[in-house]
């Protein structure tokens, strides 16, 4: 689970993002809606309603909480039976029909817009389901897992396993410095951009590990054509550097030969709307296939001396 600090933050972002009125403020009634949802639970996945009000969110238990930060007012549980793991949801992405995709742990759960369980999703061994992004069809999603560093994607409908990418590797312990961590961050036109992330500051050492999932892509890292760590004064990590940037080729949805160049930072704790991630995606004849530079909103880098 996230701090309850980190927590805190990504409530105000999804609260500030969806708004309705499009306005950065807070009056005396939604700030008093918002300590009351703060002192819930300090949760580990949040969505907000299309209509900027209710707020979903992830508490320890089999539930997903709901709070009308409009009406000041605690509302029921969305489920109306308890989740399948009973540590509580890890993230939570509506659907258009009202009903909300679970990542929940060791499965992956539907519900429909009543709360009732309508499918899950799950694949072999695969136990530590933590991350969502849906299509923007909504005919697909793919769910990350964290235990084995994969992405699967899945038939919204049928919960068939259409293609699955995995970097997982023999990770050897580095005696340099690493950083490791993910994130999620908007694009200038409001594409969700997530990525995981195990790199080190000197290419010789390895496994070097690199995710970027956004819409109906997937992007991973297969090989670093450069990579340098250094330390900005601006920035407090804790190590002896706070700022890794390089290059290399991957391949996007399994096609091989497109190329990256990445920045991410790490600024201390807690890490929303500190951190900062750079990342450029370029697929054949140097197309843009991806460009996003800003603060995350959710996740966490961290660097470490080794």
């Amino acid at each position: 689970m996230r701090t309850r600090s980190v927590w805190t933050g990504l409530f105000m972002v999804a609260f500030l993002a969806g708004t309705g009125q499009g306005r950065a403020q807070i009056n005396r009634r939604s700030l008093d809606a918002y300590l009351e949802l703060e002192n819930a639970a300090a949760g580990s996945g949040i969505e907000a309603s299309s209509n900027g009000c209710v707020v979903y969110f992830a508490a320890d238990a089999p539930s997903i909480r709901r709070v009308d930060t409009c009406s000041k007012q605690t509302l029921s549980d969305f489920n109306t039976s308890p989740l399948p793991d009973s540590r509580g949801p890890a993230q939570l992405k509506q659907l258009s029909d009202g009903g909300m995709l679970v990542a929940d742990h060791s499965v992956i759960v539907r519900l429909d817009a009543g709360g009732n369980l309508v499918r899950t999703f799950d694949g072999d061994g695969k136990d530590c389901w933590s991350g969502l992004t849906v299509s923007t069809n909504e005919q697909s999603f793919w769910g990350f897992n964290s235990c084995d560093q994969s992405a699967t994607q899945f038939s919204l409908d049928s919960a068939d396993a259409l293609q699955s990418f995995s970097t997982t590797t023999n990770r050897a312990e580095s005696p340099r410095g690493r950083m490791f961590g993910g994130g999620t961050e908007f694009t200038s036109t409001g594409t969700e951009v997530h990525h995981g992330m195990d790199l080190h500051c000197d290419a010789g050492v390895g496994p070097n590990y690199l995710q970027v999932l956004w819409g109906d892509y997937v992007f991973v890292l297969t090989s670093l054509t450069s990579i340098s760590c250094a330390n900005d004064p601006a920035l407090h990590s804790g190590a002896t550097f706070n700022t890794i940037s390089g290059t290399g080729t991957g391949a996007l949805n399994g096609a091989p030969g497109v190329m990256i160049e990445f920045t991410f930072t790490d600024d201390g704790q807690p890490s929303v709307l500190r951190d900062n991630a750079r990342i450029v995606i370029r697929g054949a004849l140097a197309m843009t296939a991806l460009e996003v530079n800003g603060k995350i909103y959710a996740g966490t880098h961290i660097a470490k001396d080794q």
